[in-house]
């Protein structure tokens, strides 16, 4: 552990090599950095690192500690010679092959690395590794109450539209043609902007009150009860108007979670839900805030004042 290279005088020498932490593929085990042990039988020569720990260890002297190692490396050859398996606890084993070339199997039990001292082989468990799915970008509410049907072309009914006049006009003079004189229809009869033209008086006639639409009416109830005052007004922004409250509740939280004071403002005369952005105190901050909306979020935003 203190040397990177121990010689035993006439047998060989063992040199520490630093190895760097490993991974194993299979067990998954990580290893600490340590000390690999080899065998180098040619450095034979004593260069009394041995000999000096063995002696003040045993309380010897240095020749009779020589004399101790030199024994035991000649025990060590004879002992391998007669094809035995030799065992140095910690450290590895030796044995002969076929061609008498002498084998070191280095053992793994001891970790000769003072750096690496309490660090233990440490068991890992794979990571099992999923594709992130790709994240879709937010959906914007869609107004499905205000989108128009897509109008579908008819061209052969469009021509005919066109050529109706033209046919109608056609057999109104080949009629006219075969009927008596006091009878027949004059070309001024068919000019409504002429003076002699008789034009049917109820045509002129404005439609009722009460045949007046719903919207209309309201209009015309709102200016007769009803008067504008600035100091009392309240100004809204209006966003939207639903006919079903599942839409219209869907906007309000939709608006709310984009950072607006949104709520249900009222019902229209025509039944539909209006969905507001919010109420402000003076017009100056509702047309700034209704120009920011208009910009970057809603074009068909408008401005509402009571």
């Amino acid at each position: 552990m203190q040397h990177d290279c121990v010689v035993l005088p006439g047998f060989g020498a063992f040199i520490g090599n630093y190895s760097p932490s490993k991974l194993h593929p299979v067990t998954h085990l990580i290893q600490a950095p340590s000390k690999q042990l080899v065998f180098n039988r040619s450095l034979k020569t004593d260069d009394g690192l041995l000999t000096n720990a063995l002696a003040v260890s045993m309380i010897l002297s240095f020749g009779e500690a020589r004399e101790v190692i030199l024994n035991y490396c000649s025990e060590l050859k004879h002992r391998l010679q007669n094809g035995d398996r030799v065992f140095l606890k910690g450290i590895g084993d030796f044995k002969e092959d076929i061609e008498h070339n002498l084998v070191f199997s280095p053992s793994y039990e001891i970790n000769f690395l003072p750096e690496a001292f309490g660090l233990p082989t440490v068991q890992i468990q794979l990571i099992s590794r999923q594709p992130i799915p790709e994240r879709r970008p937010e959906m914007a509410f869609v107004n499905r109450e205000i989108a128009k049907p897509e109008k579908k072309k008819f061209p052969v009914i469009k021509r005919l539209a066109q050529a109706l006049p033209v046919i109608a006009i056609a057999a109104f003079l080949a009629v006219n043609s075969f009927l008596p004189d006091s009878n027949r229809v004059q070309i001024s009869d068919l000019n409504f902007f002429s003076t002699s033209a008789k034009i049917n008086k109820q045509a002129l006639i404005g439609q009722d009150e009460v045949n007046l639409p719903e919207v209309r009416q309201h209009l015309a109830l709102i200016e007769e009860t009803q008067s504008f005052d600035t100091d009392n007004a309240r100004i809204f922004l209006v966003a939207g108007c639903y006919s079903n409250e599942s839409n219209a509740k869907g906007m309000v939280d939709y608006l709310l979670e984009k950072g607006f004071d949104a709520y249900i403002l009222d019902r229209t005369p025509g039944g539909l839900l209006r969905v507001v952005y919010g109420d402000y105190n003076d017009v100056s901050s509702a047309t700034e805030e209704l120009s920011m909306i208009k910009k970057g979020f809603n074009e068909q935003a408008w401005m509402l004042i009571r």
